[in-house]
């Protein structure tokens, strides 16, 4: 009752009959009003010179309640709003000199998380959120395996530096309860996909197709996509206008972030004749694509042709043929029967040092 400033707060089961001291470490103030939750089991507030206290019914004692109201206050009055929504329930306190004031109901400390992604690449950025109910004074996360390794951050972000499966941890508490939730292997970190394209190199006469695997990943985009059939999927069929690079990227079910890439060079031989100016004049190479003799025609040289030199792909000479210091205008044929079909380099030299190297294409 007012005034009393020992016994503040009794309990009864059996209609008034007795009653049961439950006063507890209520501060020794005036305790002016009390009111009981209705939509609970067994909740109270008590109103004070102190401001307000509350009682849970699983609760052994009462514990300040501040949540939205204010502290170290004379509260005159408690009322409850009772909503169809239980969340918009409010319990309304009228203040000595303070005016009125309005808070959510108390509620038992429930610790709950959530992270924009669970699924991730190593170094990928994770935020996480505090989902967490009731009224809280702190919290602290753990993130075993995460940088950083801790946090009191209501919304850290957090990376992963190695490959695995690793738990999180988030723990809420006030001075009189405390709850934690803890999910083992919920965060799943896998290393970038290593992608890698077959071929990596090619050449293709204008016109003709080339069909480019990616390999490595679950997911692959392709850029740019002019010549492509399509721009997603692992395997695409290229048919560029002109020489053209062609890059993939790929993801998979953990990195759907960045991913890792790969690149295809896509040469085009021009069908016919390739020339190039060389030695003051021009030299012109035929047929594209040759089948068993090359044919080099020169023109207006001003310097001699020295050797002709076929290499493979790799840079190994397969062939070094002399070319008796033709000089002025010509042309002469190469034999390519002894080298096996395929993709070269021709590189002419002048014996000033000057060198034309040419892509060449060999069909037998």
């Amino acid at each position: 009752a007012p005034g009393n400033r020992t016994r503040h707060a009794f309990r009864t089961t059996d209609n008034g009959m007795s009653w049961t001291d439950i006063s507890g470490t209520l501060p020794n103030v005036s305790m002016n009003c009390i009111v009981y939750d209705s939509s609970s089991n067994g909740d109270l507030y008590v109103g004070s010179d102190l401001g307000v206290y509350f009682r849970g019914s699983w609760m052994n004692d009462w514990i300040p309640f501040s949540g939205g109201l204010p502290m170290a206050v004379s509260v005159s009055e408690l009322e409850i709003y009772y909503d169809s929504d239980p969340n918009q329930c409010r319990i309304k306190a009228s203040t000595y000199g303070r005016g009125l004031w309005s808070s959510p109901l108390y509620s038992q400390l429930s610790a709950d998380f959530a992270a924009d992604e669970n699924q991730v690449c190593i170094g990928q950025e994770v935020t996480f959120t505090d989902l967490s109910e009731g009224f809280y004074t702190d919290l602290e996360w753990t993130f075993p395996g995460g940088s950083p390794s801790s946090s009191n951050n209501p919304q850290p972000v957090v990376t992963y530096a190695s490959k695995g499966n690793y738990p999180v941890k988030l723990k809420i508490w006030n001075d009189f309860e405390a709850d934690s939730l803890e999910r083992t292997s919920y965060m799943k970190v896998d290393s970038l996909p290593v992608i890698s394209i077959s071929p990596s190199i090619a050449s293709i006469v204008q016109g003709d197709t080339v069909t480019l695997t990616a390999s490595g990943a679950l997911v692959y985009q392709w850029s740019p996509i002019s010549g492509l059939n399509k721009f997603k999927g692992a395997v695409v069929k290229a048919s560029p206008a002109t020489t053209t690079t062609y890059t993939v990227t790929g993801t998979n079910d953990y990195c759907k972030v960045g991913g890792g890439s790969a690149q295809a060079l896509i040469t085009v031989l021009r069908t016919g004749v390739d020339e190039l100016a060389f030695a003051g004049g021009r030299i012109s190479i035929f047929p594209i694509p040759a089948d068993d003799e090359l044919q080099i025609k020169y023109t207006d040289l001003g310097s001699a042709l020295d050797k002709a030199r076929i290499y493979d792909m790799g840079g190994k000479v397969l062939k070094d043929i002399p070319l008796e210091k033709r000089k002025g205008s010509g042309h002469f044929g190469l034999s390519t029967t002894d080298i096996t079909g395929g993709h070269y380099f021709l590189k002419l030299s002048s014996i000033e040092g000057e060198q034309a190297v040419f892509r060449l294409l060999i069909t037998h």
